[in-house]
């Protein structure tokens, strides 16, 4: 129920943030010899992807709060939930995705404060 009360505030957040941004900016009309060309993507923006991951991580961070994951661990990265679990306990891997989420979204800001 959290999980989806977040998304819609996000959605919101998006909604309303983008709105400004379109009402803000000025239209450029495209050339006829652009638009047979159709639509050319612009490429990475390497502060979107960490904000994402981060934002992601973050998340992983408040289901792993909400139902912290027990031994037996199983997959291609059990030796790092074991050895989060060994070291730091329960919350160990919690803690994990949190530094981790925090990490790239303060690097997101920092390279979007370095790109203005």
């Amino acid at each position: 129920m959290w999980i989806g009360f977040f998304l819609l505030a996000g959605l919101g957040a998006f909604i309303i943030w983008d709105s400004r941004r379109l009402r803000n900016e000025k239209v450029v009309p495209l050339s006829r010899s652009r638009m047979k060309d159709g639509f050319m993507p612009q490429g990475l923006i390497p502060w979107h992807a960490y904000l994402a991951m981060g934002g992601i991580n973050l998340v992983l961070a408040f289901l792993e709060w909400e139902k912290p994951g027990v031994p037996p661990f199983t997959g291609p990265w059990a030796w790092l939930h074991q050895g989060l679990f060994k070291a730091f306990g329960s919350r160990g891997l919690f803690g994990f995705w949190l530094v981790i989420g925090l990490l790239a979204v303060v690097y997101a800001v920092a390279l979007k404060k370095k790109t203005k």
